[in-house]
């Protein structure tokens, strides 16, 4: 019953991988929701209190409510400038 859902066409006998699920159930830890949903690539959904802020990496944060407010802090300058930093920026980081 298994082998009538492997997708072979070429018959090269090999097997793809299908990773498990994510889980799409609700968790709260330390008043704020979450869930991460998603089976390549999951995306971590949450619910942020007025006044509350969120940290993310570089080029992780995806969409946010259109009343959310961002900031982003240029951390790349060093005594000899901003070169790489603004590289970084223009280059879509």
């Amino acid at each position: 019953a298994e082998d009538a859902q492997v997708f072979d066409p070429l018959r090269t006998g090999f097997i793809w991988y299908t990773p498990p699920l994510a889980s799409e159930v609700s968790h709260s830890t330390g008043g704020q929701e979450w869930s991460i949903a998603g089976h390549d690539m999951q995306v971590l959904t949450m619910t942020v209190p007025s006044g509350e802020t969120i940290i993310t990496e570089i080029g992780s944060f995806m969409y946010m409510h259109p009343k959310m407010d961002t900031k982003v802090e240029l951390t790349l300058c060093s005594a000899s400038g901003c070169g790489e930093g603004c590289n970084r920026i223009f280059g879509g980081e």
